[in-house]
């Protein structure tokens, strides 16, 4: 692998860093011919106490012992965000909308286990209206993978000759079932799990305002969901499912 192109992490990576390197131009995906395979790894996390109680006062999921299936997902984001922002990457984060998420729990992952992490392009299409890339997530312990994830970022625009879609795609017109309705007023919404020592910056669960959209995750949300952001609607789903906590409003 090109070494440009590896980045070692020995704790969390800065969010002004990358944040910083994202207002530099981008390279074009025409130019590139593609999006490079950008590689970068974290070793040896350890839970922040702190954080993972805020995250569960937030969604309503539980940590007592082991972490909840989506919290992972949150605390590795800001390797995604370097490969996002990375000088290489040909497209602009701010053009970039993440539209696919798939997590996968191998087994328990202890809340006190030392964590190492890694994340890589690993797949890439250009389709009829934009280009899709694929970055996968790794967690492992002491070498043995325990939780990973695909998420799937798309860029608008002309960039070539289509190509087939993502097996991953849901076909059109699939029957989807309704978990729950629930309403929750804008205070509530502003509150957030914010990285610890960072409590000014945002993170993957911090909503940014209301809209509809279409959301969509692997455990059946309705095709369109009022929320203000997927991350958020899944722990919320996660929590009424499976832990039985969170109490949903009658349908409105």
């Amino acid at each position: 692998m090109n070494t440009k192109l590896e980045m070692r992490f020995e704790r969390r990576p800065s969010t002004l860093a990358f944040m910083t390197r994202a207002i530099l131009p981008s390279p074009g995906l025409r130019k590139t011919g593609g999006f490079p395979p950008i590689h970068v790894s974290w070793a040896r996390h350890r839970i922040d106490p702190q954080h993972l109680a805020a995250f569960v006062q937030l969604t309503g999921l539980r940590a007592e012992q082991n972490l909840p299936l989506l919290y992972p997902h949150v605390f590795s984001f800001p390797l995604q965000m370097v490969i996002l922002t990375h000088p290489a990457h040909p497209i602009p984060i701010w053009n970039s909308l993440q539209i696919r998420n798939h997590l996968l729990q191998h087994r328990p992952i202890p809340v006190d286990a030392v964590l190492d992490l890694e994340t890589r392009v690993t797949g890439q299409r250009i389709l009829e209206k934009g280009a899709e890339v694929d970055l996968h997530t790794a967690l492992r312990i002491r070498d043995e993978l325990v939780w990973e994830s695909l998420n799937t970022f798309y860029y608008r625009g002309r960039f070539g000759e289509a190509r087939a879609a993502s097996p991953l795609v849901r076909p059109p017109g699939r029957k989807r079932w309704e978990v729950g309705l629930w309403s929750r007023d804008l205070k509530s919404l502003a509150t957030i799990a914010r990285p610890p020592g960072e409590d000014q910056r945002r993170s993957p669960l911090q909503p940014l305002r209301p809209t509809s959209r279409k959301t969509e995750t692997g455990i059946g949300i309705n095709p369109s969901v009022r929320c203000s952001n997927p991350c958020a609607t899944c722990a919320r789903l996660i929590a009424a499912v499976v832990c039985r906590r969170v109490p949903l409003s009658p349908p409105q």
